[in-house]
Protein backbone atom coordinates (compact mmCIF):
# COMPACT_ATOMS: atom_id res chain seq x y z
CA UNK A 1 0.00 0.00 0.00
CA UNK A 2 1.28 3.44 -0.83
CA UNK A 3 1.57 6.91 1.09
CA UNK A 4 -0.95 7.75 -1.96
CA UNK A 5 -3.65 4.68 -1.56
CA UNK A 6 -3.07 4.95 2.35
CA UNK A 7 -4.63 8.42 2.91
CA UNK A 8 -6.96 7.61 0.21
CA UNK A 9 -8.52 4.51 1.89
CA UNK A 10 -9.04 6.98 4.94
CA UNK A 11 -11.41 8.67 3.03
CA UNK A 12 -13.59 5.54 1.72
CA UNK A 13 -15.55 3.77 4.18
CA UNK A 14 -15.79 0.11 3.89
CA UNK A 15 -18.85 -1.75 4.24
CA UNK A 16 -20.03 -3.02 7.31
CA UNK A 17 -18.90 -6.08 8.15
CA UNK A 18 -21.55 -6.64 11.63
CA UNK A 19 -24.03 -8.43 9.85
CA UNK A 20 -22.34 -11.42 8.30
CA UNK A 21 -23.98 -14.04 5.82
CA UNK A 22 -22.80 -17.15 5.92
CA UNK A 23 -23.01 -16.59 2.16
CA UNK A 24 -19.22 -15.33 2.66
CA UNK A 25 -19.62 -11.49 3.71
CA UNK A 26 -19.17 -9.74 0.03
CA UNK A 27 -18.18 -6.84 1.57
CA UNK A 28 -14.37 -7.86 2.55
CA UNK A 29 -11.70 -6.32 0.52
CA UNK A 30 -9.30 -7.48 -1.46
CA UNK A 31 -6.49 -5.73 0.14
CA UNK A 32 -6.02 -6.90 3.78
CA UNK A 33 -4.85 -3.81 5.24
CA UNK A 34 -7.29 -1.67 4.32
CA UNK A 35 -10.02 -4.27 5.86
CA UNK A 36 -7.76 -3.69 9.48
CA UNK A 37 -7.71 -0.44 9.12
CA UNK A 38 -10.71 0.94 8.61
CA UNK A 39 -12.11 1.64 11.69
CA UNK A 40 -8.72 3.29 12.68
CA UNK A 41 -8.64 6.10 9.94
CA UNK A 42 -8.16 9.04 12.15
CA UNK A 43 -5.49 7.24 13.81
CA UNK A 44 -3.59 6.11 10.82
CA UNK A 45 -4.08 9.57 9.65
CA UNK A 46 -2.17 10.94 12.50
CA UNK A 47 0.53 7.89 12.78
CA UNK A 48 1.31 8.59 8.67
CA UNK A 49 2.20 12.14 9.91
CA UNK A 50 3.50 11.80 12.87
CA UNK A 51 5.74 9.13 11.76
CA UNK A 52 6.62 11.50 8.54
CA UNK A 53 7.81 14.06 10.60
CA UNK A 54 10.13 11.96 12.94
CA UNK A 55 11.38 10.34 9.80
CA UNK A 56 12.59 13.67 7.73
CA UNK A 57 14.20 14.66 11.31
CA UNK A 58 16.04 10.82 11.95
CA UNK A 59 16.55 10.15 8.58
CA UNK A 60 14.71 6.76 9.34
CA UNK A 61 12.04 4.75 7.31
CA UNK A 62 9.19 3.81 9.75
CA UNK A 63 6.91 5.52 7.77
CA UNK A 64 7.22 3.15 4.94
CA UNK A 65 6.80 -0.05 7.58
CA UNK A 66 3.54 1.77 9.02
CA UNK A 67 2.30 1.59 5.30
CA UNK A 68 3.06 -1.70 4.64
CA UNK A 69 1.61 -3.08 7.77
CA UNK A 70 -0.57 -5.86 7.14
CA UNK A 71 0.09 -5.71 3.23
CA UNK A 72 1.44 -9.25 3.25
CA UNK A 73 -1.63 -11.80 4.74
CA UNK A 74 -2.16 -15.27 4.53
CA UNK A 75 -5.41 -17.67 5.43
CA UNK A 76 -4.11 -19.82 7.69
CA UNK A 77 -5.33 -23.67 8.78
CA UNK A 78 -5.12 -25.06 12.24
CA UNK A 79 -4.19 -29.11 11.78
CA UNK A 80 -6.17 -29.70 14.80
CA UNK A 81 -8.79 -27.80 15.41
CA UNK A 82 -9.52 -26.94 11.85
CA UNK A 83 -9.49 -23.24 12.83
CA UNK A 84 -9.00 -20.62 10.11
CA UNK A 85 -6.99 -17.46 11.40
CA UNK A 86 -5.09 -15.03 9.34
CA UNK A 87 -1.76 -14.53 9.84
CA UNK A 88 -0.14 -11.33 8.45
CA UNK A 89 3.55 -9.20 8.46
CA UNK A 90 3.44 -6.54 11.22
CA UNK A 91 5.26 -2.99 11.51
CA UNK A 92 4.93 -3.64 15.79
CA UNK A 93 5.43 0.38 15.73
CA UNK A 94 4.08 1.28 19.02
CA UNK A 95 1.62 4.41 17.27
CA UNK A 96 0.23 1.84 14.69
CA UNK A 97 -3.27 1.49 15.41
CA UNK A 98 -3.82 -1.80 14.45
CA UNK A 99 -0.43 -3.33 15.87
CA UNK A 100 -1.52 -1.21 18.93
CA UNK A 101 -4.89 -3.41 19.08
CA UNK A 102 -3.01 -6.65 18.10
CA UNK A 103 -1.33 -6.13 21.74
CA UNK A 104 -3.90 -4.27 23.57
CA UNK A 105 -5.89 -7.77 22.90
CA UNK A 106 -2.44 -9.71 24.17
CA UNK A 107 -2.33 -7.69 27.25
CA UNK A 108 -5.82 -7.98 28.15
CA UNK A 109 -6.08 -11.51 28.39
CA UNK A 110 -3.26 -11.56 30.40
CA UNK A 111 -4.54 -9.16 32.67
CA UNK A 112 -8.13 -11.03 32.99
CA UNK A 113 -6.10 -14.47 33.99
CA UNK A 114 -4.14 -12.59 36.57
CA UNK A 115 -6.72 -10.31 38.71
CA UNK A 116 -9.40 -13.70 38.48
CA UNK A 117 -6.42 -14.88 41.09
CA UNK A 118 -6.86 -11.82 43.18
CA UNK A 119 -8.79 -11.93 46.06
CA UNK A 120 -9.64 -8.64 46.58
CA UNK A 121 -8.03 -5.93 43.91
CA UNK A 122 -8.23 -2.40 43.97
CA UNK A 123 -7.86 0.29 41.30
CA UNK A 124 -5.18 2.86 42.42
CA UNK A 125 -4.82 6.09 40.15
CA UNK A 126 -1.54 8.39 40.87
CA UNK A 127 -1.18 11.81 39.19
CA UNK A 128 0.61 14.94 39.87
CA UNK A 129 -0.55 18.45 40.40
CA UNK A 130 -1.01 20.26 37.29
CA UNK A 131 2.04 22.83 36.54
CA UNK A 132 3.73 24.06 33.10
CA UNK A 133 7.17 21.83 33.90
CA UNK A 134 7.90 20.30 30.27
CA UNK A 135 6.30 16.89 29.60
CA UNK A 136 9.36 14.19 30.04
CA UNK A 137 10.25 16.25 33.08
CA UNK A 138 6.90 15.25 34.55
CA UNK A 139 6.90 11.80 33.23
CA UNK A 140 10.07 10.95 35.08
CA UNK A 141 9.23 12.37 38.56
CA UNK A 142 5.81 10.46 38.17
CA UNK A 143 7.47 7.49 37.38
CA UNK A 144 10.11 8.07 40.02
CA UNK A 145 7.76 9.01 42.83
CA UNK A 146 5.68 5.58 41.79
CA UNK A 147 8.86 3.51 42.86
CA UNK A 148 9.60 5.18 45.79
CA UNK A 149 5.86 5.06 47.10
CA UNK A 150 5.75 1.18 46.38
CA UNK A 151 9.31 1.37 48.86
CA UNK A 152 7.03 3.23 51.60
CA UNK A 153 7.19 0.83 54.89
CA UNK A 154 3.63 1.86 55.37
CA UNK A 155 2.73 1.05 51.85
CA UNK A 156 5.30 -1.79 51.07
CA UNK A 157 3.95 -3.98 53.92
CA UNK A 158 -0.25 -3.95 52.23
CA UNK A 159 0.91 -4.49 48.42
CA UNK A 160 1.44 -8.14 47.17
CA UNK A 161 1.62 -7.27 43.65
CA UNK A 162 -0.15 -4.99 40.61
CA UNK A 163 0.30 -4.37 37.06
CA UNK A 164 0.28 -0.35 36.14
CA UNK A 165 -0.60 1.26 32.82
CA UNK A 166 0.14 5.18 32.10
CA UNK A 167 -2.12 7.38 30.43
CA UNK A 168 -1.55 10.88 29.45
CA UNK A 169 -3.69 13.94 28.36
CA UNK A 170 -4.05 17.45 28.24
CA UNK A 171 -6.03 19.71 30.76
CA UNK A 172 -8.69 21.63 29.09
CA UNK A 173 -8.95 24.40 32.56
CA UNK A 174 -4.73 25.54 31.81
CA UNK A 175 -3.35 23.33 28.65
CA UNK A 176 -0.59 21.79 31.37
CA UNK A 177 -0.13 18.07 30.49
CA UNK A 178 -1.84 15.79 32.44
CA UNK A 179 0.38 12.52 33.00
CA UNK A 180 -0.90 9.97 35.56
CA UNK A 181 -0.90 5.96 36.21
CA UNK A 182 -3.95 3.55 36.84
CA UNK A 183 -2.67 0.58 38.88
CA UNK A 184 -4.53 -2.14 39.44
CA UNK A 185 -3.50 -3.91 42.84
CA UNK A 186 -3.06 -7.17 44.55
CA UNK A 187 -3.32 -5.98 47.99
CA UNK A 188 -5.13 -5.30 51.24
CA UNK A 189 -7.40 -2.69 52.73
CA UNK A 190 -5.41 0.70 52.27
CA UNK A 191 -6.82 4.14 53.68
CA UNK A 192 -7.37 6.63 51.11
CA UNK A 193 -6.34 9.44 53.50
CA UNK A 194 -2.94 7.47 54.45
CA UNK A 195 -2.18 6.37 50.42
CA UNK A 196 -2.63 10.07 50.01
CA UNK A 197 -0.68 11.69 52.67
CA UNK A 198 2.14 8.83 51.54
CA UNK A 199 2.15 10.07 47.92
CA UNK A 200 2.22 13.86 48.98
CA UNK A 201 5.16 12.61 51.33
CA UNK A 202 6.86 10.93 47.85
CA UNK A 203 6.09 14.00 45.36
CA UNK A 204 6.47 16.78 47.74
CA UNK A 205 3.42 18.76 46.09
CA UNK A 206 0.73 16.39 45.05
CA UNK A 207 -2.03 14.64 46.89
CA UNK A 208 -5.08 13.58 45.12
CA UNK A 209 -5.18 10.02 44.34
CA UNK A 210 -8.13 7.71 43.98
CA UNK A 211 -8.15 4.06 45.24
CA UNK A 212 -11.29 1.72 45.02
CA UNK A 213 -12.54 -1.77 45.65
CA UNK A 214 -12.50 -3.42 42.19
CA UNK A 215 -16.75 -4.75 41.34
CA UNK A 216 -16.15 -5.46 38.40
CA UNK A 217 -13.15 -6.91 37.05
CA UNK A 218 -13.78 -7.47 33.68
CA UNK A 219 -14.89 -3.52 33.23
CA UNK A 220 -12.17 -2.59 34.96
CA UNK A 221 -9.21 -4.42 33.14
CA UNK A 222 -11.04 -3.13 29.46
CA UNK A 223 -10.63 0.35 31.08
CA UNK A 224 -7.17 0.47 31.67
CA UNK A 225 -6.14 -1.84 29.06
CA UNK A 226 -6.69 1.06 26.36
CA UNK A 227 -3.77 2.27 27.76
CA UNK A 228 -1.64 -0.49 27.93
CA UNK A 229 -0.21 0.11 24.44
CA UNK A 230 -0.92 3.99 23.42
CA UNK A 231 -1.00 5.93 26.24
CA UNK A 232 -3.30 8.41 24.27
CA UNK A 233 -5.03 8.94 20.87
CA UNK A 234 -2.80 11.00 18.76
CA UNK A 235 -5.59 12.18 16.86
CA UNK A 236 -7.05 13.95 19.47
CA UNK A 237 -3.44 16.55 19.10
CA UNK A 238 -1.99 18.74 16.71
CA UNK A 239 1.52 18.00 15.08
CA UNK A 240 3.72 19.30 17.29
CA UNK A 241 2.11 17.68 20.08
CA UNK A 242 2.12 14.36 18.92
CA UNK A 243 6.06 14.73 18.16
CA UNK A 244 6.56 15.73 21.25
CA UNK A 245 4.14 12.53 22.75
CA UNK A 246 6.38 9.84 20.77
CA UNK A 247 10.12 11.83 21.46
CA UNK A 248 9.71 12.06 24.92
CA UNK A 249 8.44 8.55 25.59
CA UNK A 250 10.28 6.71 23.17
CA UNK A 251 12.10 3.88 24.66
CA UNK A 252 10.05 4.42 27.92
CA UNK A 253 7.70 1.45 28.98
CA UNK A 254 4.06 2.50 28.92
CA UNK A 255 2.91 -0.46 30.77
CA UNK A 256 4.35 -2.71 33.77
CA UNK A 257 3.71 -4.83 36.55
CA UNK A 258 5.49 -5.88 39.89
CA UNK A 259 5.30 -8.31 42.54
CA UNK A 260 2.14 -11.01 42.12
CA UNK A 261 1.39 -8.88 38.40
CA UNK A 262 4.62 -10.25 37.37
CA UNK A 263 2.83 -13.37 36.12
CA UNK A 264 1.58 -11.33 33.38
CA UNK A 265 3.76 -11.61 30.24
CA UNK A 266 3.34 -8.00 28.03
CA UNK A 267 5.48 -9.37 25.02
CA UNK A 268 3.47 -11.65 23.18
CA UNK A 269 5.45 -14.17 21.88
CA UNK A 270 4.57 -16.37 18.74
CA UNK A 271 2.18 -18.82 19.80
CA UNK A 272 3.61 -22.28 21.32
CA UNK A 273 1.25 -24.47 18.37
CA UNK A 274 2.73 -22.59 15.63
CA UNK A 275 3.96 -25.98 13.77
CA UNK A 276 0.50 -26.80 13.63
CA UNK A 277 -1.24 -23.46 11.06
CA UNK A 278 -0.63 -24.31 7.52
CA UNK A 279 -0.85 -21.53 4.68
CA UNK A 280 -3.89 -21.84 2.40
CA UNK A 281 -3.25 -19.11 0.35
CA UNK A 282 -2.60 -15.26 0.38
CA UNK A 283 -5.83 -13.08 1.23
CA UNK A 284 -6.06 -11.28 -1.96
CA UNK A 285 -6.28 -14.58 -4.04
CA UNK A 286 -8.44 -16.16 -2.09
CA UNK A 287 -11.09 -12.87 -1.75
CA UNK A 288 -11.04 -12.15 -5.19
CA UNK A 289 -11.93 -15.39 -6.43
CA UNK A 290 -13.94 -16.81 -3.62
CA UNK A 291 -17.06 -16.94 -5.76
CA UNK A 292 -15.25 -18.47 -8.59
CA UNK A 293 -14.03 -21.31 -6.46
CA UNK A 294 -16.21 -23.11 -4.01
CA UNK A 295 -13.25 -23.92 -2.22
CA UNK A 296 -11.89 -20.57 -1.34
CA UNK A 297 -15.64 -19.29 -0.43
CA UNK A 298 -15.61 -22.49 2.30
CA UNK A 299 -12.41 -20.84 3.69
CA UNK A 300 -13.99 -17.79 3.76
CA UNK A 301 -16.68 -18.41 5.72
CA UNK A 302 -14.99 -20.30 8.05
CA UNK A 303 -13.32 -17.31 8.79
CA UNK A 304 -16.31 -15.06 9.25
CA UNK A 305 -18.07 -17.27 11.30
CA UNK A 306 -15.45 -19.36 13.20
CA UNK A 307 -17.03 -22.65 12.19
CA UNK A 308 -14.77 -25.27 11.35
CA UNK A 309 -13.04 -26.06 7.50
CA UNK A 310 -12.99 -30.00 6.58
CA UNK A 311 -9.01 -30.78 6.00
CA UNK A 312 -10.72 -32.02 2.44
CA UNK A 313 -11.73 -28.33 1.74
CA UNK A 314 -8.16 -27.22 2.98
CA UNK A 315 -6.30 -29.64 0.97
CA UNK A 316 -7.89 -28.35 -1.84
CA UNK A 317 -7.81 -24.75 -1.27
CA UNK A 318 -4.09 -25.36 -0.90
CA UNK A 319 -4.04 -26.87 -4.48
CA UNK A 320 -5.99 -24.41 -5.96
CA UNK A 321 -3.56 -21.44 -4.37
CA UNK A 322 -0.01 -22.87 -5.33
CA UNK A 323 -1.01 -25.58 -7.60
CA UNK A 324 -0.78 -29.64 -7.64
CA UNK A 325 2.16 -30.33 -6.38
CA UNK A 326 1.69 -28.94 -2.48
CA UNK A 327 5.12 -27.18 -1.89
CA UNK A 328 6.06 -26.31 2.07
CA UNK A 329 3.24 -24.40 2.95
CA UNK A 330 3.90 -24.19 6.78
CA UNK A 331 4.43 -21.12 8.43
CA UNK A 332 7.99 -20.91 9.32
CA UNK A 333 7.10 -19.05 12.56
CA UNK A 334 10.70 -19.10 14.09
CA UNK A 335 12.28 -17.73 11.33
CA UNK A 336 9.55 -14.92 10.52
CA UNK A 337 8.39 -14.10 14.28
CA UNK A 338 9.88 -10.33 14.40
CA UNK A 339 7.00 -9.76 11.15
CA UNK A 340 4.14 -12.22 11.38
CA UNK A 341 1.14 -11.39 13.62
CA UNK A 342 -1.74 -13.67 14.20
CA UNK A 343 -4.82 -11.46 14.14
CA UNK A 344 -6.81 -12.31 17.17
CA UNK A 345 -9.43 -9.19 16.50
CA UNK A 346 -11.48 -10.40 13.48
CA UNK A 347 -14.56 -9.29 13.31
CA UNK A 348 -17.59 -12.00 13.58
Amino acid sequence: MTLTTAQSNLQAADPSLDSLETSAAPGLPTCYEDYKFKQHRDELAAAIQLYGALDTIEGKERLRNLIECRHFAWFAWHEERHEVKVIANACKLRWCPVCAEARQQHIRAQVTAWIKTVRRPRLLTLTLSHYSAPLKEQIGKLYRSFRLLRQHRAIATLIRGGVWFFQIKRSNKDNCWHPHLHILLDSNYINQKDMSQEWLKTTGNSYIIDIRAIKDPGKVVNYVARYCARPCQLSDYEEADRIEIATVLFGKRICGSFGTGAKCRFAARPPEDAAMWKRIGNWRDIISNRYNVPEFNEVVKSFCTGRSLERSIFESAVRESYGPELPPFTITIKKEARQLCFDEFVHR
